[in-house]
């Protein structure tokens, strides 16, 4: 997993000020990404609109398991 692809994907995004990938440990598969955004104000997308871009934009494996809004990044 290449958390600077999934960024990218997510930030290309008009709606999305910022967003952050980490890997999160996981039973079988080692680990899988999890992504936390911050929404720009205003934004008219949400977590289920950016879950679908990254299935059709990325590999099966970068395909973030939890898509978190907060209100600002570390």
């Amino acid at each position: 997993m290449n958390p600077a692809v999934v960024e990218s994907v997510l930030v290309s995004q008009a709606d999305v000020y910022g967003a952050v990938c980490s890997p999160k440990p996981h039973d079988i598969l080692g680990e899988v990404p999890i992504v936390k955004v911050v929404f720009e104000k205003g934004a008219q997308t949400n977590v289920e609109r950016l879950r679908a871009l990254c299935a059709r934009d990325l590999e099966p494996h970068m395909v973030p398991r939890e898509i978190i809004a907060v209100s600002d990044l570390p």
